[in-house]
């Protein structure tokens, strides 16, 4: 992944993205999954299905036996994506209603109830064959760069679409629904959106559009904020996460692609998108205007000094009185088209430079405004916003393994992991013993400490059993004993597996830079204060920590 970019308008942000990549004896990339997820009703789905989407369809890609049968990688793929769903959708719900809890229902079935989008890209880098997956409206273009005998640079920039928008309104999808579902045909797409309510045609989780009604009204029990079905609910599932794949042999002249969530294809156009890229490509510097329409840039421009005014409590000069902030009084969303005033400020990255032209372009006061409007009203106006770009010849692909997304943003791998230089460094020790608490305080740090610091943070818990993000609780805990010796079990927001706590572990958390992260330097470090402490600690191949060759430590990276 040569550069991507992330701008949130939902708080938390629902979308997600991943990069997966399998390595060959040489340590050359072989296989590489790219993927952009559009998460809705809450960030529990698109976080889990960019985690875990890459290796099912990868383990689906083993079964197949020769890589040139097309129609067999396509079908992997697939089955990849279906059998992912079916976990997060039907497996867990089943384990829930076996062994009802309130907790654990909420801390289980919110993947499954929320729902996401996904796009992916799936490279065989030495047969030089890409594959797109859509499921649901986020879209791939690829950037193809043709010869020109009338362009000045030779050479013109052409959009080919690897996708398309899977929504109620798209004919072809809202035919199959009607096929899928008959005497429904009046009702299984209303308003564009599917049963009147969902807009995606295709999605993970939304377990709503899924779920049989009985089990709906088990899952109500539980969970009494969840909605009952719809009213013309007949014939579930409505929703598939199955993914309309295409393949595509990769050329010399198939120079870039393109992933972005509906955000981005909400502002601009295919068109835009790789003219955007390749021109920023060519070198073109400075500022362009293609379309300029006078009248509708001045009102949106006024709507947005408006809402300005009421985020900042200044009055506007044509308008003494200062309106309220409500959806009904924000500008209308649509196209960036209304607007086509584009810069070419971001060299450095091509993600970043699409979504600054989405929102504004070489427009900065349009620009600062559209981002000050805050959540949840800026959903009126603009949407969560994740885009990538990926080169795709092998001589770039090769190049691309040298960096590292970090935030959204693409930061330079060091050389060395020796950093030289003076930086803050912060020591945490928590008097607390409640998991909850130093569970979230951590979760705190994390999202809200400098990035450029050190921070070793160490705590103590009361007995309890903490279990990682994507961990299944059925198969890691004994729930029956838990509950009936009242141990709580916790579950993070970062990852790891699951394991037991009391007052006898020692518990340390060390934060840094993504870029300067060395695992067995860490470990090193806490065999060093072992060893003042007269503990004949050290490392093994595995970089746990190991006193008489027996394992006291298993570093986990988040």
């Amino acid at each position: 992944m040569l550069s991507s970019e992330q701008v949130a308008s939902n708080n938390p942000i629902e979308d997600d993205l991943s990069r997966h990549v399998i390595r060959n004896h040489n340590g050359g990339i072989d296989k590489a999954f790219f993927g952009v997820f559009d998460g809705h009703g809450g960030w529990c789905c698109s976080q889990r299905v960019a985690l875990e989407l890459a290796p099912s369809v990868a383990t689906e890609l083993e079964q197949v036996k020769d890589s040139h049968d097309i129609m067999a990688v396509m079908e992997a793929i697939e089955n990849g994506f279906l059998k992912l769903d079916d976990k997060i959708v039907n497996q867990t719900v089943q384990q829930v209603l076996e062994f009802p809890s309130r907790p654990l229902a909420c801390s289980s079935l919110l993947p499954a109830i929320s729902g996401s989008c996904a796009l992916m890209a799936y490279i065989d880098v030495k047969e030089k064959d890409l594959y797109v997956a859509c499921t649901g409206d986020s879209r791939a273009v690829m950037g193809v760069r043709e010869p020109s005998a009338t362009s000045k640079s030779g050479h013109t920039w052409k959009a080919v679409p690897l996708s398309f928008d899977q929504t109620g309104r798209n004919r072809w999808e809202v035919r199959r629904l009607q096929e899928e579902h008959p005497g429904e045909e009046n009702t299984v797409v209303m308003r564009g959106r599917v049963l009147g309510g969902l807009e995606p045609t295709r999605a993970f989780g939304d377990a709503r559009y899924k779920w049989t009604k009985e089990i709906q009204e088990r899952v109500f029990q539980l969970f009494p904020s969840y909605r009952q079905p719809h009213r013309n609910y007949h014939t579930p599932p409505y929703v598939t996460a199955k993914p309309v794949v295409k393949h595509h042999k990769l050329r010399p002249e198939d120079r870039f692609l393109v992933m972005a969530t509906d955000g981005l294809w909400d502002k601009l156009t295919n068109d835009e998108v790789i003219q955007l890229v390749g021109d920023l490509l060519d070198g073109k510097t400075g500022q362009e205007k293609l379309v300029l329409d006078r009248e509708e840039m001045k009102s949106i421009k006024g709507k947005l000094q408006a809402i300005q005014g009421v985020i900042t409590g200044k009055k506007n000069e044509q308008n003494e009185e200062s309106e309220e902030l409500t959806p009904a009084n924000l500008p209308p969303k649509g196209p960036a088209s209304q607007i086509r005033q584009f810069t070419f400020k971001d060299q450095s990255n091509a993600s970043t430079h699409l979504v600054r032209n989405a929102l504004g372009g070489g427009d900065e006061d349009q620009l600062a405004a559209t981002l000050s409007i805050p959540s949840p009203m800026s959903r009126v106006y603009r949407d969560d916003i994740t885009g990538s770009r990926h080169v795709t010849n092998r001589k770039q692909y090769s190049t691309a393994t040298t960096t590292a997304a970090a935030g959204g943003k693409t930061v330079q791998a060091p050389a060395t992991k020796n950093v030289q230089g003076n930086f803050k460094v912060e020591t945490y020790i928590s008097k607390i013993n409640d998991p909850y608490t130093n569970l979230a305080f951590e979760e705190w740090l994390f999202r809200n400490s400098d990035p450029s610091t050190y921070i070793l943070f160490l705590y103590r818990n009361s007995k309890s059993v903490i279990i990682g993000r994507n961990q299944n609780p059925f198969k890691e805990c004994n729930l029956k004993l838990l509950a009936r010796d009242g141990i709580p079990f916790v579950r993070r927001k970062s990852g790891g597996g699951t394991v037991y706590h009391d007052m006898g572990n020692t518990n340390y958390s060390i934060m840094m830079p993504r870029e300067v992260f060395d695992r067995r330097t860490n470990v090193e470090l806490i065999c060093r204060a072992l060893h003042e402490l007269d503990i004949p600690a050290s490392v093994n191949e595995r970089h746990d920590i190991v006193v008489d060759g027996k394992k006291i430590c298993v570093p986990v990276r988040l």
